[in-house]
């Protein structure tokens, strides 16, 4: 194939490995960035001599930009770029359009540049078998959302309006039909495409148990939970003032549809109509932090300015848009309440920092928050969960009865819960424990940007980590042993690594073995991907010495 001998070309002419990241979106701000950054970071400090590149399709940005974003809204520094570039258009696409719409986009990135390892950490699914049967690369997936879901079924099913299935389809009996043999034909493709991946990783339980339902992988599948900047708030003191007279409610999340920031207000005009004028109204407010992504997200935001107006909160609410890490640190250690309201969030790295900040995290009761993040610290409770408006109200309305005591005592199981979700790369670059300096002195000094420019609408940018020429090293000094029950399940067991093999024997075969400490030095990316590169490179050299 073309694509490979482009690829053969290019590593006889660079004489180094090159992983790639398909991120189209990489410059949105929220939890999936964070985990692409991280990645980012950790893989380069562990593999200076292997290429990293991202595919995005981010527009009116350019590289210098989306890398300065990274460090303003999540403390995450990567080198300074040499070369600065526009980013070029994406599309949107309905939920099968835009999975189309990613292959397209995919064969562009693969134009552009064939890599040796290739990681969709965005979602697009489809994209997987490009890179693997026409680049010939070993293809990897980081999925934050299935793109379809049982419990997006069930709400067709029963008619429900959401987000996601809009009234008129949800009061037609005939539509909703049609819908949900939709939804059932695109599950199918969707789990063909997502077979195709050689390491699935995870963010969370709640994404594990569908991903398993609908790619059918468990050989292959891992949770890998979200590098979360806990670190980063737990210098922040705990003391609860007995005086404090004012409290602040703090919403974290960017402005999509489904993270329903209209039952956050109308849940908060309950509260305030539960405490009645004077004092006890003035005396909360609430803050809605987020990120917009796009033209749609600015309308989205007016929208729910609107909605203060026409409930009669709009002097008790705040809205903060794209505000630097330094603001968003400040605004968390000084919350009462974090607030969430997303219906099946994935993982909810926003709900963590609350926790590790010092609110009293009152999220909703699905999805990750309630199997991973809100669960009971030694017996004790860490947070509150709801589901409505009237619950959220009487959990707000408790939460603030609540003694000075009693919710130190929660804060507190909260910030210890959550140490175990810190970012693991965040200290010194051997994996102790640290916070991240303003010179970061361990991180490598480049990041190299560049474009592909073809004359199509969705031209790619491409984020490059420098050329080396010396060969990813394969000692046994850097192989770690880990537990899957902490990062990776055995469902990689059965993939052959020689990165992790032992001494070969007398008769020059070689044993495999995939483990790992529970204290694993670096992000687990960088394990799966030496995985990926490593068994194709092994392959070629052992000339059918291993299987």
């Amino acid at each position: 194939m073309w694509f490979q001998r482009a690829r053969n070309a290019r590593k006889t002419r660079e004489k180094s490995p090159a992983v790639a990241f398909f991120h189209p979106y990489c410059n949105a701000g929220g939890g999936g960035e964070r985990v692409l950054w991280c990645a980012l970071r950790a893989l380069q400090n562990r593999y200076p001599d292997v290429s990293f590149v991202v595919y995005t399709g981010d527009q009116g940005v350019t590289g210098e930009q989306i890398l300065d974003g990274a460090r303003r809204r999540f403390n995450i520094r990567l080198p300074r770029p040499r070369l600065l570039v526009e980013a070029a258009l994406y599309p949107y696409f309905t939920l099968l359009g835009q999975s189309l719409g990613s292959v397209f986009l995919g064969w562009e990135a693969l134009s552009a540049f064939v890599p040796d390892v290739y990681i969709d950490s965005m979602g697009y699914a489809f994209t997987l078998p490009l890179f693997r049967y026409l680049g010939g690369c070993r293809v990897g997936a980081y999925v934050h959302y299935p793109t379809i879901s049982t419990d997006m079924l069930a709400v067709v099913r029963q008619r429900n309006p959401r987000f996601n299935n809009a009234q008129f389809i949800s009061r037609n009996p005939l539509l909703s039909a049609l819908k949900v043999l939709y939804y059932l034909a695109f599950a199918v493709l969707y789990g063909l495409a997502g077979a195709a991946s050689h390491v699935v990783m995870v963010n969370s339980s709640w994404t594990l148990g569908h991903i398993l339902a609908l790619w059918r992988a468990p050989g292959r599948t891992a949770v890998v939970y979200p590098p979360c900047d806990v670190q980063a708030f737990l210098g922040s003191p705990l003391d609860e003032h007995s005086d404090r007279k004012r409290h602040r409610l703090v919403s974290v999340g960017q402005f999509r549809p489904e993270k329903d920031h209209r039952l956050q207000i109308r849940a908060f005009r309950k509260l305030l109509e539960r405490r009645g004028a004077g004092p006890e109204r003035e005396a909360v407010t609430l803050v809605l932090i987020g990120g917009c992504r796009n033209e749609e997200d600015e309308d989205r935001v007016l929208m729910l300015r609107g909605l203060c107006q026409e409930l009669g909160v709009a002097d008790r609410v705040e809205f903060k848009l794209n505000i630097r890490f330094e603001e968003l640190k400040s605004e968390l250690t000084s919350a009462t309440i974090g607030l969430h309201t997303m219906w099946n969030e994935h993982f909810g790295i926003g709900v963590v920092e609350c926790m590790a900040a010092g609110a009293v995290i009152l999220a909703h009761k699905s999805g990750g928050p309630q199997l991973d993040i809100v669960v009971p610290h030694e017996g004790r409770p860490t947070g509150f969960l709801a589901d409505d408006e009237d619950s959220y109200a009487d959990a707000m309305e408790r939460i603030l009865a609540l003694t000075p005591a009693e919710r130190l005592e929660i804060r507190q199981n909260a910030r210890a819960s959550v140490a175990r979700f810190s970012d693991p790369d965040r200290g010194a670059p051997d994996g102790q424990a640290g916070t991240v300096s303003n010179s970061a002195p361990w991180l490598p000094t480049h990041f190299t940007v560049f474009t592909h420019s073809a004359p199509t609408r969705n031209s790619c940018c491409v984020l490059a980590a420098p050329q080396c020429v010396e060969r990813l090293a394969r000692s046994n000094q850097r192989r770690s042993r880990f537990s899957h029950r902490d990062l990776l399940s055995p469902a990689v067991r059965g993939i052959p690594c020689p990165s992790t093999r032992k001494p070969e024997t007398a008769g020059g075969s070689a044993e495999f073995q995939l483990s790992m400490k529970t204290r694993l030095r670096s992000c687990v990316f960088c394990v799966g991907i030496l995985c990926l590169y490593e068994v194709r490179e092994y392959r070629q050299e052992c000339q059918g010495g291993c299987s």
